[in-house]
């Protein structure tokens, strides 16, 4: 049947990795066995401690670390071939760009490695990310958090299907994160797909779909944020009967636990004045 093939090709993960290895002659085994497999149109990210993987798996995810042992897929096919079709947009660890050029020169040269090579897309790129008034500036007078948001903006001028960010939050300064998490909410709900490494976990909750931790280079856990926030505790917040009036906060797992500390407050002539899911302590545990 004719389409059948291209219609069968969008229930693949996005993103297929299976028993991925990865060692460095100087510091070990940084990847031990890791499998991911992405949905399409999901937000991947990727937390764990300093030196888990997970900047590794991100480069192995995007062709530019090869494996001792396991294999990588994107769209059913090699990193390399994505790459070459313009279906990746990748945002390195540390993002460096010809110091002499200007933010303007800079977007222009990759413009024309998009698919529509339109110029005027570099202009809305700059407003967006408050980049306008240095557009003519040299990069390299430009402090770190300016080089983030001018990375940023060069791999959305391709538009990619899939979007690859390491520590995308990376030195922004509050008006710029909150610009980038608008910028990301957009692109996911265009139906791209976003796999973004990151230490903070106020970012993962907002804007996650599902959340891979990595251990020492091993999968800890692989889950929805929905089973995950299934699974969290209750952080209860309250004030004690006695003696009146103090206030105090505990951490409570599962309804049952729930529903038996509620009738021992009760009991004792106390005020439930919160409860709500705690995602990041569960998040923070796994992280250790």
């Amino acid at each position: 049947m004719e389409g059948t093939s291209e219609a069968l090709t969008d229930f693949r993960p996005v993103v297929f990795v299976q028993g991925a290895v990865k060692r460095y002659r100087n510091f070990g085994e940084a990847l031990g066995g890791v499998d991911l497999k992405v949905p399409r149109g999901s937000f991947y990210s990727i937390i764990g401690a300093n030196g888990a993987g997970k900047t590794t798996l991100l480069k192995v995810i995007a062709g530019l670390t090869s494996l001792q042992e396991g294999k990588v897929e994107l769209f059913g096919t090699t990193p390399q071939e994505s790459v070459g079709k313009g279906r990746l947009g990748y945002l390195p660890e540390h993002p460096a760009f010809f110091p002499h050029q200007t933010a303007f020169q800079q977007l222009r040269f990759f413009s024309e490695f998009s698919p529509s090579g339109e110029i005027p897309g570099v202009d809305e790129l700059l407003r967006i990310f408050d980049l306008q008034g240095v557009r003519d500036r040299r990069v390299k007078t430009f402090s770190e958090g300016m080089v983030q948001r001018l990375a940023i903006a060069q791999i959305l001028l391709q538009d990619s299907e899939l979007f690859l960010l390491d520590e995308p939050f990376r030195a922004l300064d509050p008006p710029g994160r909150r610009t980038l998490k608008d910028v990301l909410v957009q692109i996911h709900r265009r139906g791209r797909t976003v796999i973004m490494s990151s230490q903070d976990l106020d970012d993962v909750e907002e804007l996650s779909t599902h959340i891979l931790c990595l251990r020492e280079g091993r999968v800890v856990m692989d889950k929805a944020l929905a089973e995950i926030n299934g699974d969290a505790p209750y952080e209860v917040e309250y004030r004690k009967g006695t003696p009146p009036g103090e206030r105090a906060c505990l951490s409570v797992q599962g309804q049952e636990g729930l529903w038996r500390f509620l009738d021992e407050l009760k009991g004792d002539g106390g005020e439930l004045l919160s409860v709500r899911k705690s995602v990041r302590r569960k998040l923070e545990d796994l992280c250790r």
